[in-house]
């Protein structure tokens, strides 16, 4: 039950450099006299300009080179929308793939600012919004930001500009400047959000308990009379095999319902997927206030593992689902796209190639972004589990007590949002940060140090998702593991020569589950040819024939 206005679509784009106070609404913005194009939200900067024929595919030869020269550049999102809001309500304005530093101004009065691309940002703007609006959105560039913070020896990240920027900067280091998720104006009336469900199986047996989402009550008004309803219903005939009814007492709490018979969720080629429809409803005196509906699988999943593997004993990491060991087969899940506004639209495929493959399991790379929700309900429904890295990688982390709390509110976010699919199998704190220790501090480093995925992570899991299993890193050297060294490992990432694939490297590997493997390979001729063109003496290939190769600003248009 709540009105909400999407406001994805066409914005008008301007672009420069900034010397003086920054525009708050768009007569300021059009005073600046700076460059101009149309925007398409979700969408990407880059890819605005390209389709505005001020930039060449980035995609062809090394025209993605030529974005460097955007590293420090202002980016300013507007237009004007209308929108009917109760005033009884508290409206909000969400952001999904904010990209990174923002400042939103609504009617020429800022409401909000964010400094994280990874998760949803929610500003409230009961003050500020009229029936015809406008609304700004300055982002500012991440380098610059990255310089701010007090870098210390103990830091280290990949040496070029935006790596080195990283360690601070919580965005995708693949593209930047962007509204490439979804954006709307909403007056959510209790706050049933998505971040609050808590939908996980307890064995019982033959029954499954199963947590329903927390109601997050966040208007004062009487409770008395209130109730909370949870359903849940699977198959062609809906027949209902679960339902219960709780009186609300308080502005939180929970729901326990037992559902007799269930039917469960397998892993791809070892069952089926069954999806049960459960709707959740807040009733006052009888009344619907507000409902939420979702999809939920019912299962257990452990994960069993040694710390290491030594000389005469067989070391151990394995899944087990509903008490069943699993053979996992799976790969690394890296970006769908340079540019993450066309992720969406390219996962259904990347995803059915996965199938074709065998797979069972998908690792969630630490480099990416955490994924649009369209491939998490995938893969519950494909029957693809996923290891989640959380999104660090490669780099030793700042440790200071701000930054701590900057991946605490992350962590819980993103938690939050994924914790109630059943394809999620473990959390781990980030892809190999634990041996970068090693590459940036020397044999002095040891990442079992790192307050980040031995504190802070692991702290937010006891509350957000206690029973789902949790790896600090992969790969995992706790003291056990970095005293054995390379070889001692029970789960480990296969880089070597790549000479062959059943060379020695490979075939005497010591580890029981290869979380990541690197392997020459290649694309094929016809995808090659879509970025590398044959043209004998063609000399400076940073440009494909026939597209401009320059950026040329456009007459001002009108922002709005």
């Amino acid at each position: 039950m709540t009105t909400a206005r999407c406001l994805c679509g066409t914005w008008n784009l301007a672009f420069g450099g900034l010397s003086g106070p920054a525009p708050t609404t768009v007569r300021e913005l059009e005073a600046l006299g700076l460059p101009t194009a149309s925007a398409s939200v979700p969408g990407n900067f880059e890819l605005d300009l390209q389709a505005a024929g001020l930039l060449p595919d980035p995609m062809i030869g090394m025209n993605m080179a030529d974005l460097q020269q955007f590293d420090r550049t202002h980016l300013w999102f507007a237009r004007r929308f209308a929108v009917e809001a109760d005033p009884g309500l508290e409206p909000f304005l969400v952001f999904e793939g904010l990209d990174c530093y923002a400042d939103i101004y609504l009617n020429g009065r800022l409401v909000g600012q964010a400094d994280n691309m990874l998760v949803e940002w929610r500003f409230p703007v009961r003050e500020g919004l009229l029936p015809e609006n406008e609304i700004v959105v300055h982002i500012r560039p991440p380098l610059v930001e990255a310089a701010t913070y007090p870098y210390a020896p103990g830091i280290g990240a990949m040496d070029f500009p935006r790596a080195e920027g990283a360690p601070y900067v919580r965005l995708g280091h693949h593209a930047e400047g962007a509204l490439g998720r979804h954006v709307e104006t909403g007056t959510p009336r209790t706050g049933f959000a998505r971040a609050h469900r808590v939908v996980l199986p307890r064995d019982c047996g033959r029954r499954r308990r199963i947590r329903a989402p927390d109601p997050q009550l966040r208007d004062q008004a009487d409770r008395t009379g209130r109730d909370l309803r949870d359903r849940g219903s699977r198959g062609q005939r809906r027949l209902t095999v679960f339902q219960a009814r709780k009186r609300v007492r308080f502005g939180a709490g929970r729901l326990r319902v037992t559902a007799l018979e269930p039917h469960l969720w397998w892993p791809r080629g070892r069952g089926d997927q069954p999806l049960y429809d459960v709707k959740v409803r807040l009733l006052r005196d009888g009344e619907l206030v507000d409902e939420t509906s979702f999809r939920h699988g019912i299962r257990t999943v452990e994960l069993q593992r040694t710390e290491t593997v030594v000389a005469g004993e067989p070391g151990e990491f394995q899944f087990v689902v509903n008490g069943e060991r699993l053979y996992a087969m799976g790969a690394n899940w890296v970006p769908a796209d340079a540019f993450h506004s066309r992720d969406r639209e390219r996962i259904p495929l990347m995803l059915a190639l996965a199938e074709e493959c065998g797979c069972n399991m998908l690792r969630c790379w630490g480099g990416n972004v955490y994924e649009d929700d369209l491939f998490y309900d995938l893969c519950d429904e494909k029957g693809l589990l996923v290891w989640q890295d959380f999104s660090l990688a490669c780099a030793v982390y700042p440790q200071d007590d701000a930054f701590c709390a900057r991946i605490a509110d992350e962590a819980t976010s993103v938690v939050r949002r994924l914790r109630g699919h059943a394809c999620l199998a473990l959390w781990a704190g980030d892809n190999e940060c634990d041996v970068a220790y090693d590459w940036f501090q020397g044999s002095s480093g040891d990442p079992n140090n790192n307050r980040l995925t031995r504190e802070v992570l692991p702290g937010v899991l006891r509350v957000q998702d206690p029973r789902r299993p949790y790896l600090p890193s992969s790969p995992y050297l706790d003291p056990a593991a970095l005293r054995l060294g390379p070889r001692g490992r029970a789960e480990d990432h296969l880089w070597g020569p790549r000479d062959h694939y059943k060379s020695a490297f490979y075939l005497h590997s010591t580890c029981r589950f290869a979380s990541e493997i690197g392997y020459h390979g290649c694309p094929s001729p016809e995808s090659v040819r879509r970025f590398i063109w044959e043209r004998p003496g063609l000399g400076d290939v940073r440009h494909h024939p026939g597209q401009p190769g320059r950026l040329r600003p456009p007459e001002p248009v009108r922002a709005g």
